[in-house]
């Protein structure tokens, strides 16, 4: 498809309009998470996101962290070594600490193109944020390499995201975000009947072979069960199978379907 066609497809079924080169903010799915990129590609769907993050400010040795070489051959350990000895000598740039210091980021577009321009923020795949530098001792001498643990991963320098999940401003993508987290609090704060009562309501609402009748008659049997069987509602599973509303004894294998 060509890109003018591609443009005028998604204008139409796309109320969140981006051109390319504009500064994007979105959310993860869950909303627990926002972030920008710069718009590089148009879908049918969505939008192709250059992604970027902060320039690594450290320095090995002096030696800014870009630049070190960590192929060289072994060394020999200092006079007076002991393993508190400090072999890798892990600093800050000082340039770059005091552009940082000068300049302000308050994710406008604006702002954020400015940062990319000056270099404060960088393509991910242009340096290696996510390795921690240390010092590999053994009987020939020394030397500085990098290491990874299994939790760091390296940043991606583009991501595909739904246009659902995309902002035109960073307090907007916030919002989303601060809703997220009101919701958490807010389930925290209930009462284990409370939340067995709220994912009864959620199964109900996605049964769609009910009526709103029958849904009402269902809840009122699923809410009386403590009182005519003895089970307790925060015991109560339900689930919504072919339109039809099942429900179980937490932990029971067999799922019993209700009609009412």
């Amino acid at each position: 498809m060509a890109m003018d066609s591609l443009v005028s497809y998604t204008n139409e079924f796309n109320p969140k309009k981006f051109n390319l080169g504009d500064i994007v903010f979105f959310t993860n799915p869950s909303g627990s998470e926002w972030d920008w990129g710069i718009c590089e590609d148009i879908f049918s769907d969505g939008y192709g996101l250059a992604l970027y993050e902060i320039v690594d400010a450290r320095t090995v040795e002096g030696v800014p962290i870009a630049e070190y070489d960590f192929q060289q051959k072994p060394r020999k350990l200092p006079k007076g070594w002991s393993y508190n000895t400090d072999l890798v000598h892990l600093g800050m740039d000082e340039a770059i600490m005091k552009r940082m210091k000068e300049e302000v980021v308050d994710y406008s577009p604006e702002n954020l193109k400015h940062l990319t321009d000056c270099g404060l923020f960088v393509r991910p795949s242009s340096q290696d944020k996510s390795c921690n530098v240390e010092d590999n001792i053994s009987k020939d001498g020394y030397t500085i390499v990098k290491k990874y643990s299994y939790s760091q991963r390296s940043r991606s320098d583009f991501a595909c995201v739904n246009w659902y999940f995309c902002y035109h401003t960073v307090d907007e993508a916030r919002a989303v975000v601060n809703a997220y987290k009101a919701e958490l609090k807010r389930q925290a704060g209930l009462s284990e009947a409370e939340w067995s009562i709220e994912q009864i309501d959620k199964t109900l609402s996605g049964c769609y072979n009910m009526n709103e009748e029958a849904k009402k008659a269902t809840r009122e049997w699923l809410l009386n069960r403590e009182k005519e069987d003895g089970i307790q509602v925060e015991d109560i599973e339900t689930r919504c199978f072919g339109g039809v509303l099942q429900w179980r004894k937490w932990h029971n294998k067999t799922w019993k379907e209700l009609a009412v």
